[in-house]
């Protein structure tokens, strides 16, 4: 494990495990994977705050860009805390590599829509 991070409630944490992002119960409840494939690195999994969502960073994007020839850039995701659905990548522009993704305290406090203010380097 690389990183584990508790949802804001402390009945789970959202963790970082060999390149993909889990949600783990702390009462021995399911594992849900939030998002993660074969050749796919998620890095920077953190709750944002009391939403159903994670944020994550993915390589999804370099790795297609460097097939093309290109640099590469890394995209900001969010996945659902229950497993359910698909990932949502925001759309930030050809950021490069991102360092660390922070999601803000004081993003609004929606439990409906997945809107959040963030600090990516």
């Amino acid at each position: 494990m690389l990183a584990v991070r508790p949802l804001h409630d402390a009945r789970a944490s959202v963790v970082e495990w060999r390149g993909s992002a889990h949600a783990l119960t702390h009462r021995g409840g399911p594992s849900r994977l939030l998002a993660g494939a074969c050749g796919l690195r998620l890095r920077e999994v953190r709750p944002l705050g009391r939403t159903p969502f994670a944020l994550f960073v993915s390589d999804a994007e370099a790795l297609r860009d460097r097939e093309d020839g290109g640099v590469g850039s890394d995209v900001l995701a969010l996945a659902r805390l229950d497993g359910g659905g698909e990932e949502i990548r925001l759309d930030v522009g050809a950021v490069g590599r991102i360092l660390h993704a922070i999601p803000s305290p004081t993003a609004p406090r929606s439990r409906s829509a997945p809107t959040t203010t963030w600090c990516a380097w």
